[in-house]
């Protein structure tokens, strides 16, 4: 399959506050998450809204130049925008591309129910932008939206170490939240491994990656077009947005490295604490 992909990051604003600060110990955690989480969607919409409104010298959009023009076209986007902004997880910027949010009730037996409420603006900071980006004027000439909150020197960190590089005496620690696989759960579960334990999920550069496919598409990309991602795309018999995930998908993590003397000890202990605190 074919395919061209351009790379976009959201930026800093000049006008808004910095959200992140350290919460309980952790650093790069906002301190106000619903703030917080509006941001992100502003910030990497506007992002996205740059690739679609792009023109180059020749009037062309991305999709009409030559080595593009034949092929799908995806838009790679990460959030560099405030200390905080890797911490968000894909499931508000789904909300943004679909313009549907998704509201989980129980019924009579206990089962999990899902549906989909449209959404029609996302607001930040006394500002708004339209929900729904998938729906907007040239979105169609973008086949996928390809995400991710990782990537960063803390991946390349926890696979060397998985690889058997790096020091004796550090000790590297993973623990977040990641996709629960039972069809009943309205919340991620909580996971946490000492990078490079026999039982420790074996780590890719694909886990962290998250494909949105654009129901519009006029060069749409298949399903498994890039194996080993997350793929998420909306149900035309449900109305619901459904995701699949090849097996350990984590949606946020921290990464904590022990050095010195007793750093594997230290960093066992660290995981039985936090497992008792949790998020």
């Amino acid at each position: 399959m074919a395919l061209a992909i351009e790379a976009a990051t959201s930026q800093p604003s000049e006008s808004a506050p910095v959200n992140a600060a350290p919460v309980d110990g952790f650093p790069n955690v906002p301190t106000d998450l619903r703030e917080a989480e509006a941001e992100f969607v502003f910030q990497v919409g506007k992002a996205l809204r740059r690739k679609v409104l792009k023109r180059f010298a020749g009037g062309e959009a991305y999709w009409e130049l030559p080595h593009v023009k034949d092929r799908s076209f995806v838009v790679a986007v990460e959030a560099f925008h405030d200390e905080g902004s890797l911490f968000h997880s894909v499931s508000f910027l789904t909300s943004y591309l679909f313009g549907l949010d998704s509201r989980a009730t129980r019924d009579t037996d206990g089962r999990l129910v899902v549906t989909s409420v449209p959404r029609s603006v996302h607001e930040w900071n006394g500002k708004t932008i339209p929900s729904g980006f998938f729906n907007q004027p040239g979105a169609q000439h973008i086949a996928a939206v390809l995400f991710s909150n990782g990537g960063t020197a803390a991946q390349f960190t926890r696979i060397g170490t998985q690889r058997g590089l790096g020091d004796a005496q550090t000790a590297v620690i993973r623990f977040g939240t990641c996709a629960d696989h039972d069809q009943d759960a309205d919340i991620p579960a909580q996971f946490g491994y000492l990078v490079g334990d026999l039982d420790a999920p074996n780590e890719d550069f694909a886990q962290a990656l998250h494909l949105i496919h654009n129901p519009h598409a006029v060069r749409p990309l298949p399903r498994r077009a890039l194996p080993g991602v997350t793929e998420h795309w909306l149900d035309p018999q449900t109305g619901l947005v459904t995701s699949a995930a090849p097996g350990f998908s984590p949606f946020t993590s921290l990464t904590s490295i022990f050095t010195g003397r007793g750093a594997e000890r230290i960093a066992r202990e660290f995981l039985e604490n936090w497992f008792s605190v949790g998020w």
